[in-house]
């Protein structure tokens, strides 16, 4: 009877689906921020950057804890070294497993002037959403 109960309170916790805002990279020569804004979270366990490389595939930059349940936007920031990728997304792993993965950031290898007003690109590639 206990492990019915528990199971119950399991299926109960589900994921809140996620609307990623505001995904992108601030950087200056080959140091950045990968940054994004989540509308909201409910049960996530972590999230995963990943980069693309030249075969298409991706692979792991670094990964983070969930800063916990909320109702609000929240933003999060993952310092990068290096822009040898064609494209970033990010990983959402809910704490049952499940995946969920942002638009894909797609590099155009150009050059923007700095603009403080929005948090400027410096040089190297942008990224836009694909």
């Amino acid at each position: 009877m206990l492990l019915l109960a528990l199971s119950f309170g399991l299926q109960a916790q589900a994921t809140t689906p996620t609307v990623f805002q505001n995904f992108g990279v601030r950087h200056q020569d080959s140091d950045g921020v990968v940054y994004f804004t989540v509308s909201k979270e409910a049960n996530i366990r972590y999230y995963v950057i990943e980069g693309r490389k030249a075969d298409d595939t991706f692979e792991i930059i670094g990964s983070f804890p969930s800063d916990g349940n909320t109702i609000m936007p929240r933003t999060y920031e993952f310092p990068i070294s290096g822009f040898s990728y064609s494209g970033y997304r990010i990983r959402q792993v809910d704490l049952m497993g499940a995946i969920v993965y942002s638009p894909v950031l797609k590099s155009h290898n150009q050059t923007r002037p700095k603009n403080n007003m929005d948090g400027g690109v410096v040089g190297g590639n942008y990224l836009s959403k694909r």
